[in-house]
């Protein structure tokens, strides 16, 4: 399997996020490329979202499975962090190099191209599919071609803040091998988990270390998780999922209220729809309109009561 850039097609979104404007290039085709061009927003924008509540500029993460660079750039664009991004596959570091670049965030993120896990070692690549880069896999063999190097044999004098893993099934490994750092800095951990028998040994893992689940995101079960060993650390957790919560409250109280306003409007324009259809109203262009209008009413009318719908979901999940 080729892991190099040579031949490789890829193309560039641009995002902007508040007043940052982010150039990512990816592979064409990919994934990842196609979520980001379609959306215009950094891919797993919500996960990501969640992460940046827990940040402050000048913090450290520590981005293990960094790819192309989303979370690494939204990290340091928008919450104004210092990264550390571990990407083994070339042609995924070669673009994450590039990305930084054209941003202008050298000074803000490393990149170290090797792959982490439990013990130093060497990998072979497992699997790529270029058209999900993301889910690229290795595999611990002796004579690999690629470093496995464990976080806590890694130069990290800087506090990390948060440690995001996804090694697409060496997660675990990966947080196995970073327990010196884990118990010096006590960091966030975001973390994902795929199987049933991944979760289960990230639970035992986080029991060990004294963390506890607060949330999960993500197609692929990623869990975010927080200390939780001293009392300190269990109110530092109820501060923040008390902040979560309410914000969550309010930010569905004013998609009702906009859902109400669009609502009217649909009201409003189906009394001009009735008017005309009158016997006063006549010809093909008037009829032209009432078919375009009553068209539109329609679609804008299931999506109030789609809105409506999943709103009702999320806050019942909330509470």
């Amino acid at each position: 399997m080729d892991s190099s850039t040579e031949e490789i097609a890829t193309t560039s979104v641009d995002i902007v996020h508040g007043d940052k404007h982010i150039l990512i290039e990816a592979v064409a085709g990919d994934h990842i490329a196609a979520t980001i061009a379609a959306t215009k927003k950094f891919y797993e924008w919500q996960f990501l979202g969640t992460l940046a509540e827990y940040l402050a500029p000048g913090d450290l993460v520590v981005d293990v499975g960094a790819n192309i660079g989303n979370h690494s750039l939204y990290f340091a664009a928008v919450c104004g962090t210092n990264v550390i991004s571990f990407e083994p596959l070339p042609l995924a570091a070669e673009i994450l190099q590039r990305n930084i670049a054209v941003n202008s965030l050298q000074e803000q993120v490393e990149v170290r191209r090797k792959a982490l896990g439990e013990h130093a070692t060497k990998a072979r690549l497992e699997k790529l599919d270029l058209t999900n880069v993301g889910a690229t896999a290795f595999a611990v063999s002796p004579d690999g071609d690629f470093v496995v190097s464990t976080l806590d044999l890694e130069d990290i004098q800087k506090r990390v803040s948060l440690i995001k893993v996804d090694a697409e099934g060496m997660d675990i490994a990966v947080l196995k091998g970073a327990v010196g750092l884990i118990e010096r800095d006590r960091p966030m951990i975001a973390c994902e988990a795929a199987t049933a028998a991944q979760q289960a040994d990230l639970e035992h893992f986080a029991s060990e270390l004294g963390y506890s689940f607060i949330f999960r995101f993500n197609a692929t079960a990623t869990y975010v998780l927080a200390p939780a060993r001293t009392a300190l650390e269990r109110a530092k957790i109820e501060r923040r999922a008390a902040g979560v919560i309410t914000s969550t409250h309010w930010a569905t109280r004013d998609l009702y209220y906009r859902v109400g306003l669009v609502a009217s409007e649909l009201k409003s324009v189906r009394a001009v729809q009735e008017s005309l259809t009158t016997p006063t109203s006549s010809g093909h262009r008037v009829d032209s309109v009432i078919a375009d209008l009553s068209k539109r009413v329609e679609e804008l009318e299931s999506l109030v009561s789609e809105l409506t719908a999943r709103m009702d979901r999320d806050s019942s999940s909330v509470d």
